[in-house]
């Protein structure tokens, strides 16, 4: 963790192998001082499979974090290998103060092995919220892949939707974020839906997929 960073995990895995982290109920993460999330998989986490759990009401309630983000459902990164993310549901899941990073339903990140591929399949992510900006890492996002490598994304369902008070200038929201330096992915099948509206906006774009290559 960076200076002064406080996180409030549900389940928080560091420098593990073969793990497996299945068919449990995370509800009401709050987090103070610090990011929240539900499932953290963090440092050289190899070979882990996290399945049919529940992540519900994960809010962040500070402004500082040393991750790219405020509150997550799912989040593996930094040389995290191998990992399977699939049939878990996930909502409620996000951060409302101004100045904070956005919020993130799976969230792979930093992991760029060229020989190990993870997977991310038939996980339901839903009610994903933040006080955006037009800034990327302030977004509310479903799926968020970044600086990564060998990621196979298939038959997930994204829903952002309702009112959410966020930047009285330009503001945005994505299903699923691809941002640079990842590459070799695989997306298919997905349903991405995002109706998500920030009523205090001038310019409030939506995306079903976002992807920052040009």
């Amino acid at each position: 963790p960076g200076t002064d960073d406080v996180r409030s995990n549900g389940i928080n895995a560091q420098y593990a192998g073969t793990l497996t982290i299945t068919g449990n109920i995370i509800r009401s993460i709050n987090g103070y001082g610090g990011s929240a999330c539900g499932i953290f998989l963090y440092k050289d986490v190899i070979k882990a499979s996290v399945s049919q759990n529940t992540v519900q009401n994960v809010v962040c309630n500070s402004v500082s974090s040393s991750y790219p983000f405020s509150a997550a459902g799912i989040y593996g990164g930094d040389n995290c290998k191998r990992l399977v993310i699939n049939n878990n549901l996930i909502s409620g899941v996000g951060c409302v103060l101004s100045g904070a990073l956005g919020a993130r339903g799976i969230s792979l990140y930093d992991n760029v092995s060229t020989i190990d591929t993870s997977l991310v399949y038939n996980n339901m992510i839903s009610d994903v919220y933040a006080y955006s900006t037009s800034l990327l890492t302030t977004w509310p996002v479903g799926i968020d892949l970044s600086a990564c490598f060998n990621i196979y994304v298939e038959n997930n369902t994204v829903h952002l939707s309702g009112s959410h008070s966020g930047n009285a200038g330009a503001s945005g929201s994505a299903a699923m974020m691809v941002s640079a330096g990842t590459s070799n992915l695989r997306i298919w099948n997905n349903i991405l839906s995002n109706s998500y509206f920030n009523p205090s906006s001038t310019t409030n774009t939506v995306y079903a997929l976002h992807s920052s290559f040009t």
